[in-house]
């Protein structure tokens, strides 16, 4: 009974190891099978590659022009990629081909390939390509002098004022600016006050503008607070504190004698600022 116990193990190992060794063999014969599938695909793939390849590189002869042949069209007359592309750059860098002889100055075609192509170099005339590339010639654009005109400054808008000779659109927008800030102009004088504008160009505006001062804007100086005068760029705020604090003390200002002998109001101030105020 033993010996049929051991006899029946050793038969199930036996058993085991014949069929463990049938699935390997199998699964070898399968992977041997796979590859050589994928090695069939590979070499249809380098075949279909290689036979379109061998379509895109096939040499056409052709009449052309080497100063404006594309890339491509150079390729298909046999000419390699790289010196298709050294050729593109030589005429980006403004090199031109005279005369068909020159083209066997390119590095890389050798004498035979260049004796192949020489019967296909075709070169327009030099004087063509210069009269096609001529520069046209650019007419002069005259320039419109203005005419003198006399503009007053207190009432003209920035397109009057630039009417006047050396008063562009900057300086009639910043002199329509400054306007606003003082109130209007009370003298010629101030357009040396805006910014930019210099003696040598007051000069030239001068004697085409004029001022009216009845368009400025005047402060009535009894009413009006402490703020209100420093917003005026001729007075500081401690001007217009000795302004407010005179007023109070005298009940009213009449006239710019009352301003006089203010500490903290000088006369060169007081004459700047006169226009502008209002005594009512």
């Amino acid at each position: 009974m033993l010996c049929l116990i051991v006899l029946l193990l050793a038969a199930n190992w036996l058993l085991f190891d014949i069929i463990e060794n049938e699935s390997k063999a199998g699964d070898n014969r399968f992977m041997q099978e796979v590859a050589a599938f994928k090695a069939s695909l590979r070499d249809r793939e380098l075949t279909v590659k290689y036979k379109k390849n061998d379509d895109f590189l096939k040499k056409k002869l052709f009449k052309f022009d080497p100063n404006i042949l594309d890339s491509i069209s150079f390729v298909s007359l046999g000419i390699k990629p790289k010196i298709a592309h050294n050729i593109l750059t030589y005429r980006l860098k403004g090199g031109k081909f005279k005369a068909p002889q020159d083209f066997s100055k390119v590095y890389g075609i050798s004498e035979s390939q260049f004796n192949e192509l020489l019967p296909y170099i075709f070169i327009e005339k030099q004087e063509k390509q210069e009269t096609t590339n001529a520069v046209k010639p650019v007419k002069e654009k005259t320039i419109k002098e203005k005419k003198p005109v006399l503009v007053e400054l207190n009432a003209a808008d920035t397109t009057e004022l630039k009417n006047v000779y050396g008063i562009g659109s900057v300086f009639a927008r910043r002199i329509v600016e400054y306007r606003k800030k003082i109130g209007g102009f009370s003298n010629k004088n101030q357009l040396m006050e805006v910014y930019g504008i210099k003696p040598e160009i007051y000069d030239k505006i001068e004697k085409y503008v004029s001022v009216d001062t009845q368009y400025i804007n005047k402060i009535p100086i009894n009413k009006v607070s402490v703020e209100r005068l420093t917003e005026h760029p001729y007075l500081r705020f401690y001007a217009a504190k000795a302004i407010y604090n005179r007023r109070r003390e005298l009940g009213k200002l009449a006239s710019a004698d009352d301003l006089k002998d203010l500490k903290d109001l000088p006369e060169e101030t007081i004459e700047k600022i006169l226009p502008y105020l209002s005594f009512e």
